[in-house]
């Protein structure tokens, strides 16, 4: 019996970035840097109270705990190479910008040809990541987070007795 097999996998890209402008300001920046991994995750795990950094002067301060908490959970380190990826500062993708995203679609066509009969079939998945500079890493993650991080911090409160 004899057979005939074929495969062919497809990889391609397109930007799918769009251009924002973020509030001067550590949570805004934080906030914005959990939309930009809500973006790249599957399912979007965050809610939008987290990640609408627009409107980061609304967030009461149990969500700014909650925010920087998110953002030490989601350290760029654990995300780095997986879907974030850093690249030069002059990458082609990025147009100019310090961040931008891809939607990367692979397309799989096999197809096998037998005596009896022919098997035939695609398969498509889609995944995003985000291409992004040093720098931007430093701007929206690792200043906010230094300068933010004391909001984790527990206070003890001090009793004098008398």
């Amino acid at each position: 019996m004899s057979a005939l097999a074929y495969h062919q996998t497809q990889i391609s890209g397109r930007n799918t970035g769009t251009r924002v402008t973020v509030p001067a300001n550590n949570l805004a920046k934080l906030m914005y840097y959990l939309s930009c991994v809500n973006s790249v995750l599957a399912g979007s795990p965050f809610p939008t109270y987290v990640t609408d950094y627009r409107n980061y002067d609304d967030t009461s301060k149990a969500t700014k705990k909650e925010i920087v908490l998110l953002a030490a959970l989601f350290n760029p380190r654990e995300l780095l190479g997986k879907v974030i990826h850093a690249v030069s500062d002059s990458h082609p993708q990025l147009q100019g910008y310090t961040n931008t995203f891809i939607e990367l679609t692979a397309a799989s066509r096999q197809f096998v040809v037998t005596e009896a009969f022919m098997v035939g079939g695609q398969r498509v998945q889609t995944a995003s990541i985000m291409l992004c500079t040093a720098n931007w890493l430093t701007t929206n993650w690792e200043r906010p987070i230094t300068a933010l991080k004391g909001l984790l911090s527990k206070k003890k409160k001090s009793c004098t007795i008398q």
